[in-house]
């Protein structure tokens, strides 16, 4: 089956927008397609990994999260950003881009 992968890699890219939590099983689950669509739409979209775009969008978001208001704790932007703990956004900043917590405010 042939799919439109620029149509379908935009509207994977807007859903990770507003949840970038969103795991590539899942949204594969949603779209009824083969989660190597899914990465293929995404390279094919922004010419990065879904993994890649996933972590970017996290960290462009938590880093905003803490320029806004400076007096939020880890958790309060880890329960924004929808993870199910500090240590778990910590965890995946440090992973993905080599940022502790502590130095993203």
């Amino acid at each position: 089956m042939a799919y439109d992968l620029i149509a379908i890699g935009t509207q994977i890219c807007d859903r990770l927008e507003k949840s970038p939590n969103l795991r590539i099983k899942e949204l594969a689950a949603s779209f009824g397609m083969d989660r190597h669509t899914i990465a293929k739409a995404v390279r094919t979209v922004r010419g990065t990994s879904y993994q890649e775009l996933r972590s970017a969008i996290l960290l462009n978001r938590a880093h905003q999260l803490f320029t806004d208001d400076p007096f939020l704790t880890f958790k309060d932007v880890a329960a924004r950003l929808g993870c199910p703990s500090a240590q778990a956004l910590s965890k995946a900043l440090r992973r993905s881009a080599g940022v502790f917590g502590c130095t993203m405010r």
